[in-house]
């Protein structure tokens, strides 16, 4: 029974998330925004760690079967991305340098900022 409560949690924040995205007049995807829903209750107290801890640790130790239904559709579409493989190839390579880049110079900005706080040891002669 513990079990199923944990999923019914782990669920109701997915439903959450999808009829939010439904009413919001952008695309979100409805797992992103359950997921973000979950983390924000979590972090705030709202929902227990232990009321989902058992199913979120299987869940994320059992990912592989989660990527199942994507695989299978790529290779229903094989013929598609065959046809413009070059421009996914792009389009991953500049993103990905993108995504570098960012996480890059903000880390480098976080260290500046770190450095500057600090206070400065006086030096004895």
């Amino acid at each position: 029974m513990k079990l199923l409560q944990q999923l019914g949690w782990i669920l109701f924040y997915s439903v959450l998330g999808e009829l939010l995205s439904y009413l919001m007049p952008f695309a979100v995807p409805g797992s992103v925004i359950g997921m973000i829903l979950l983390f924000l209750s979590l972090h705030f107290g709202l929902l227990k760690m232990e009321k989902v801890e058992t199913v979120g640790t299987w869940l994320t130790q059992n990912m592989a079967i989660l990527f199942v239904p994507a695989a299978v559709g790529l290779m229903i579409h094989f013929e598609l991305i065959a046809s413009i493989w070059w421009q996914i190839a792009i389009i991953s390579l500049i993103s990905t340098s993108a995504v570098m880049i960012v996480v890059g110079k903000t880390i480098e900005l976080s260290k500046k900022r770190r450095h500057s706080r600090r206070p400065k040891e006086t030096e004895e002669i």
